[in-house]
């Protein structure tokens, strides 16, 4: 994973880039989950209604994910 995080705080959204999207399962294309305004390869997956919510998953991936 080259990195992920969560944006937004009224409709939170987990984002998230592959290091090397030709080595995911099934491999991903240029533009194949992106829309307008993002980059070719970002996966975006809505967290309305996660629990234990997207503070918990904020800190998580900031103690996990090295920063750049």
């Amino acid at each position: 994973m080259a990195s992920a995080q969560v944006r937004g705080r009224l409709d939170p959204r987990l984002v998230v880039m592959p290091l090397d999207p030709q080595q995911t399962r099934p491999p991903m294309r240029p533009g194949q989950w992106s829309t307008p305004g993002r980059g070719p390869y970002e996966l975006v997956v809505r967290l309305a209604w996660m629990t234990p919510g997207p503070d918990a998953l904020r800190r998580e991936l900031a103690r996990r994910l090295p920063t750049s």
